[in-house]
C-alpha cells in the first residue's frame, strides 16, 4: 500500500517532462524508443497504483483520456506480426472513443501492440497500443498531448480531504 503518494507523483511528473522533450526530438535511436516505452509503462503503472491506493482524487480518476480506435482486419494477431498494424487493422474505419483512466493504464500495462507513432517533423505525437485481451478487437492511437496532459494531471493532484469507514 502507498504511504506517502507524494513520490509517486513526483516520478509520473519526471516522466511527463521526459515525453514532452520528445514531442520536439528529430534524431531517434532503438534506445531513445524504448525509453518512450519505459516512461509510459512505469508511469501507467504508478497511476493504477495510486488508484488502488486511494490516493487519486474522484475528479481526476474521473476523468478520460480520448484516443482513436481500429477495428481488427485480420484472424491472428501474435508474436510474429504485432508491429504490421496497417495489415492488422482498418486504418481507414477509426471511431473515436474515451478511455477512463484505469482503462488506459491497464492498456499500458498489458501492452502486446505498441508502436510509437512520430509527425513528419521527426518528433513523436502518439503511440498505436493494443493490450493483450484487446488486440483481437482494437487497435488504440493515443496521442502524446492526451497522455501528457492526464499524467500532468495526476502528478499535481492533491486530495484535500478522505473519508473512510468500516461497516
Amino acid at each position: 500500500m502507498i504511504w506517502d503518494s507524494s513520490l509517486w507523483k513526483r516520478d509520473i511528473a519526471k516522466r511527463v517532462e521526459s515525453l514532452n522533450r520528445r514531442a520536439r526530438q528529430e534524431r531517434w535511436t532503438g534506445a531513445s524508443c524504448t525509453k518512450v516505452e519505459q516512461d509510459l509503462f512505469l508511469a501507467g503503472y504508478a497511476v493504477r497504483k495510486l488508484l488502488d491506493a486511494g490516493k487519486i482524487s474522484d475528479e481526476v480518476e474521473s476523468g478520460s483520456i480520448l484516443a482513436i480506435a481500429y477495428p481488427r482486419r485480420t484472424s491472428t494477431i501474435d508474436v510474429l506480426n504485432w508491429h504490421k498494424i496497417d495489415e492488422l487493422y482498418d486504418i481507414d474505419a477509426q471511431t473515436d472513443v474515451c478511455l477512463a483512466l484505469r482503462e488506459f493504464c491497464n492498456q499500458i500495462i498489458h501492452s502486446f501492440v505498441f508502436v510509437l507513432a512520430r509527425s513528419e517533423t521527426g518528433g513523436l505525437e502518439g503511440f498505436f497500443l493494443a493490450s493483450d485481451r484487446e488486440k483481437d478487437r482494437r487497435l488504440l492511437f493515443i496521442s502524446l498531448a492526451q497522455v501528457t496532459k492526464t499524467l500532468g494531471r495526476v502528478a499535481n493532484d492533491a486530495i484535500v480531504s478522505m473519508s473512510w469507514a468500516r461497516s
